[in-house]
């Protein structure tokens, strides 16, 4: 039953710490999303100069915006292992020796 019980309940933290994870990008995409037009405007419809000014920002926002969703998919991921360890700690047979972990900040 051990083992049945941590894969379920690896299962459902996994699925929750997802979904956590979708509903923050989510919000960071509807805040981001009218200066990437903007700017991705800009970039078409601007002369040679202004074109390439406003092409380079508009890169530089997309690749800040992807640093965050990847900050947060990491976020997501850790609470999920901490919640997972706790979860499942109690279920471990006692006397069986317990593998230590680390989860890097």
């Amino acid at each position: 039953m051990g083992a049945l019980h941590t894969l379920v309940t690896s299962a459902l933290v996994g699925a929750a710490g997802s979904v956590r994870a979708s509903v923050e990008v989510a919000g960071l995409a509807v805040r981001r999303t009218p200066s990437l037009v903007a700017c991705g405007a800009r970039s078409t419809v601007a002369s040679d100069a202004d074109a390439a000014r406003a092409s380079a920002v508009f890169r530089d926002e997309l690749l800040t915006l992807l640093d965050d969703v990847a900050e947060v998919a990491s976020r997501e991921a850790r609470r999920a292992r901490l919640e997972l360890g706790e979860r499942t700690a109690t279920a471990v047979t006692t006397g069986a020796p317990r593998r230590r972990h680390r989860v890097k900040a």
